[in-house]
C-alpha cells in the first residue's frame, strides 16, 4: 500500500467545460455545472491487484494525476459484464467516485482512455474529471492502421510511440509490413540472408520525387526481440499486431538473398533489392524449394506473433 500526504476523492468546483472524448462514444451524458472528480493537490485511489489497476496507473501517471494502489476504499470500481462485448463499457464518474463496467479487458481499457480525455478544468481552474456518464461499443470491429517498415524503418521507440495513439483512440489493429521489393526487415533464423543481404538496398527515391535517386544506402532490420517486445507492448493496450510476408510478388529482396527462389525465366534475370517504388517483375517460383521455404517463414512468422488471427500475403501486383 502507498500512503500519501494529501485528501483524496474531494469534489472539485462546479464544471463547466465538456470533454471532448475521440472517438464520439456511442451515449455521453454530461452534466454541466456540476462537481466533478477533483484532482489538484490529490489523485485517484486504485483497487490493487485488479489488473486494469495497472493500466490505469499507467495511464494517470502520463497524464501527471498521482495514483495509489490499495486493499480497500479505492476511488474506481472496477466489474465485469459479458453484455457489453468484448469492448464495450459503462463509465460513470461522480464527485467522489469511477465505476468502470466492461465486458473484458479491452473495454476496460477504452473506458479509461476515455476516462483520460474527461480531465477538464473546473470553475477554480483546476484539474478535475468531469461527471458525465458514458455508453459505448465500437461502431467497427477493425480499427487500424497500416505501417510500411520496408520502405521507411522505424525503431522501436517511435513504433511504441504510434500503439500509445493508437490506443488513445481506440484503434485495435496494428497492420506490419515486413517485407517488399525494396527491403526485408523480418528475422528467420533459417534464412540469415534475408536480412543480411535483402535488408539492404543501394540507394531510395528522394522524398518528393520518385524518380530522383538520393545516392545512400538503406539499411537495417527488426530483432525477433525486438519484435516480440512490440507485439507485447501492443497487447498491452488492447492492440493486436497483423503481420504482412508479400507473395507471391514483392519479393525481389528475398530473391535478391536467394535467386534460386525466384522466376528465373523471365528475360534479363538480375534480382535485386529495389531502390524505386512500383511494380516489379520478380516473385516466387512455384518450385517444391520455394513452398518450403515459404512454410519456414511462416512458421517464424506464427512464433513471433502468436496472437495474430491472420497472416497477411499481399497477394497484389505478381505480374
Amino acid at each position: 500500500m502507498i500512503l500519501a500526504p494529501f485528501c483524496w476523492g474531494a469534489p472539485s468546483a462546479p464544471v463547466q467545460e465538456a470533454p471532448c472524448i475521440i472517438p464520439r462514444p456511442a451515449s455521453l451524458e454530461f452534466k454541466a455545472g456540476q462537481p466533478g472528480f477533483a484532482l489538484k493537490n490529490g489523485g485517484v485511489k486504485l483497487p490493487a491487484g485488479h489488473p486494469l489497476s495497472v493500466q490505469a496507473e499507467r495511464l494517470f501517471r502520463e497524464n501527471g494525476v498521482k495514483t495509489a494502489m490499495v486493499e480497500q476504499g479505492a476511488d474506481i470500481a472496477f466489474a465485469e459484464d459479458k453484455s457489453l462485448g468484448r469492448e464495450g463499457y459503462r463509465l460513470t464518474v461522480t464527485p467522489d467516485s469511477i465505476s468502470i463496467d466492461s465486458g473484458a479487458a479491452n473495454g476496460g481499457l477504452h473506458a479509461l482512455q476515455s476516462l483520460m480525455q474527461s480531465i477538464v478544468k473546473d470553475g477554480g481552474d483546476a484539474p478535475a474529471l468531469a461527471a458525465l456518464e458514458i455508453r459505448d461499443r465500437p461502431r467497427f470491429s477493425w480499427r487500424g492502421i497500416m505501417m510500411d517498415s520496408c520502405r521507411h524503418m522505424m525503431p522501436v521507440r517511435d513504433i511504441k510511440k504510434v500503439l500509445d495513439l493508437m490506443s488513445r483512440y481506440k484503434f485495435n489493429i496494428l497492420h506490419w509490413h515486413l517485407t517488399d521489393d525494396q527491403g526485408w526487415r523480418l528475422p528467420v533464423a533459417k534464412y540469415p540472408r534475408l536480412t543480411e543481404t535483402g535488408g539492404t538496398r543501394a540507394q531510395s527515391p528522394v522524398i518528393g520525387n520518385r524518380s530522383k535517386p538520393d545516392g545512400k544506402p538503406y539499411s537495417g532490420h527488426y530483432t525477433a526481440e525486438e519484435i516480440r517486445d512490440v507485439v507485447q507492448y501492443a497487447k498491452d493496450r488492447g492492440i493486436t499486431v497483423i503481420p504482412e510476408v508479400e507473395l507471391p510478388g514483392h519479393a525481389s529482396a528475398a530473391i535478391a538473398a536467394y535467386p534460386e527462389l525466384g522466376n528465373s525465366d523471365i528475360p534479363d534475370y538480375a534480382p535485386k533489392v529495389q531502390e524505386t517504388w512500383g511494380v516489379h517483375p520478380y516473385t516466387f517460383a512455384p518450385t517444391e524449394k520455394t513452398f518450403r521455404f515459404l512454410e519456414d517463414v511462416i512458421d517464424e512468422v506464427c512464433r513471433l506473433f502468436p496472437d495474430s488471427p491472420y497472416i497477411h500475403i499481399g497477394g497484389d501486383e505478381a505480374p
